[in-house]
């Protein structure tokens, strides 16, 4: 069985990773069309200048992504926010990311509602 989500790929620039998401479309519409606060976290791992640079990490509404197309029945294409980096990645090195969606309940408390997906992206 598919995780709820992957990210697909991510662009980078000397100031931000953009990733592209795949999300289950159940997922998708809950959050944007019945405000379910779905959010995605996500961890990038880098070496800038030779040395790790401590681990990026975003959580963001899903609801506040951008759609960018339908993949197939079950899955959507979204672009998350830009976020910003700690340093320009190596030219050539390799960013690691892990992924999961989240939700809290109405105490706050953080409840996972997938697993992690990993995934390794070259830097051009």
């Amino acid at each position: 069985m598919q995780n709820l989500v992957d990210v697909l790929a991510i662009e980078t620039n000397p100031r931000a990773i953009i990733p592209c998401i795949r999300i289950a479309r159940g997922v998708w519409v809950a959050s944007s069309e019945q405000n379910a606060t779905f959010s995605i976290e996500m961890k990038f791992l880098y070496t800038v200048s030779g040395r790790q640079a401590p681990t990026l990490t975003s959580t963001q509404f899903i609801s506040a992504m951008t759609f960018h197309s339908e993949i197939d029945a079950r899955n959507t294409d979204v672009h998350a926010q830009s976020i910003a980096l700690q340093g320009q990645p190596d030219p050539g090195s390799q960013i690691q990311v892990t992924s999961r969606v989240i939700i809290s309940d109405r105490a706050g408390t953080r409840i996972e509602v997938s697993d992690v997906s990993t995934g390794s992206f070259p830097v051009g």
